[in-house]
């Protein structure tokens, strides 16, 4: 299944439900690039009644998920599809959310952020290759530039400054002079951004393939500056960026609540943040408290980490510091650190965190420890015997155990 039998799919069965579609944004773009697009937006023309009926009984998909705003975004096969009816977009103050109402095909290209994912192509016109393309983006495809349909397009939606420099990035395009001049002039309503949007933009860069770089941009712009946050760019490249992407990917992907998003942002490029700074951009970003205290823990890893001798201390002293760690936070502290302490946190998370001692509690009874307070001591003394032993047999377990219990 590829783009083209998606297209041949629409326009077999469209007639029928009196409905016209067009291919618009990052997959047109893509496709003029020269790469496969699996994220698929169109805009269509026609009743959302017969919009609904025709994605059910079309294609089929197990979840639909529509909004107030007519779209409707489904899974077929490998694509990502979504369906939205033409709008026009009204910002009323600057960062605001937009006021939406249904448009034609030109208005809704009109409120795109850049022109190159402004270009339309009607399914019928596919084969003939009929680009729609008022704002003249494939000229600047071409040129390989980043640029904006409108002046007042960053101070209506401060975010699309992130995207412009994540497009730049990610395309190795250039962002425009004017556009360049625009970001200047309206990046102080950065500020006037609510913290979920922010936090948004910031996981879509991490999704990236060259985060860092887009981060560094970022800062050259001075953007984070704008929100009151000191994001601490890394000394090494952080082994999460030199994982392959689609490992990478899963870390960002496989938990609904984006906690390991959040953390491994925080480990990475907040680590070093004073309480007062946690709690406030928590409340801006609108953490659950469950992540302030991770937080909180990631900076005291990060300052028993600088202390610890990681050619001669042991690796219980190492799970003392990181037992509360996850994989997200241990890969974003090793960016402090160079490969030979890296590799000794990644192998903590991998090897060492799973050690467990060959005796269980019952054991223990055996050896005459009783409940309370002592049992709880000796279960953790062992635990830390077992890590930097672990190759220690039962009876050398059980020789340790019963030593601590004689002393």
């Amino acid at each position: 299944m590829n783009l083209n039998n998606i297209i041949e799919l629409i326009n077999i069965n469209k007639g029928k439900y009196n409905l016209e579609f067009y291919l618009i944004g990052g997959a047109v773009r893509d496709l003029l690039i020269g790469n496969n697009p699996t994220d698929l937006d169109f805009n269509f023309i026609g009743q959302k009644q017969s919009v609904e009926k025709f994605i059910k009984e079309i294609f089929d998909p197990k979840e639909i998920h529509s909004s107030q705003f007519n779209t409707y975004k489904f899974k077929y096969k490998t694509f990502d599809i979504d369906f939205a009816m033409c709008r026009k977009e009204k910002y009323n103050n600057p960062a605001s959310l937009p006021e939406i109402n249904e448009g034609n095909l030109l208005e809704d290209q009109q409120r795109r952020d850049f022109s190159i994912n402004s270009i339309a192509i009607k399914t019928d016109d596919f084969s003939h290759k009929k680009f729609i393309d008022p704002f003249n983006g494939i000229l600047d495809i071409k040129a390989k530039k980043i640029k904006n349909i409108h002046s007042n397009s960053f101070s209506d939606d401060p975010t699309r400054i992130f995207r412009a420099i994540r497009y730049s990035k990610r395309l190795n395009f250039q962002i425009d002079s004017s556009t360049l001049n625009e970001i200047h002039i309206s990046k102080d309503n950065i500020a006037n951004l609510s913290g979920i949007r922010i936090r948004n933009e910031i996981f879509k860069i991490l999704e990236e393939n060259q985060p860092i770089d887009t981060l560094i941009e970022c800062e050259k712009f001075k953007l984070f500056k704008h929100l009151n946050i000191d994001l601490i760019l890394p000394p090494h490249l952080p082994s999460w960026e030199k994982m392959e992407i689609n490992e990478r990917n899963l870390i960002f992907t496989q938990h609904e609540s984006s906690k390991d998003k959040i953390l491994l942002f925080l480990s990475t490029f907040l680590c070093d943040s004073s309480n007062e700074s946690i709690h406030k951009i928590s409340k801006n970003f609108g953490f659950e408290k469950s992540i302030v205290n991770n937080w909180i823990n990631i900076v005291k890893m990060k300052n028993d980490l600088d202390k610890f001798n990681f050619r001669k201390d042991q690796n219980s002293k190492l799970h003392s510091i990181l037992n509360k760690s996850t994989k997200s936070i241990c890969l974003g502290l090793t960016q402090w650190y160079g490969k030979s302490k890296s590799i000794r946190i990644i192998n903590y998370w991998n090897k060492i965190r799973l050690i467990k001692p060959k005796l269980n509690t019952n054991d223990l009874f055996s050896i005459g420890i009783l409940e309370g307070p002592i049992l709880g001591k000796i279960k953790k003394e062992l635990e830390m015997f077992a890590i930097d032993y672990p190759d220690s047999s039962e009876e050398e377990q059980r020789e340790f155990v019963t030593k601590l219990n004689n002393s």
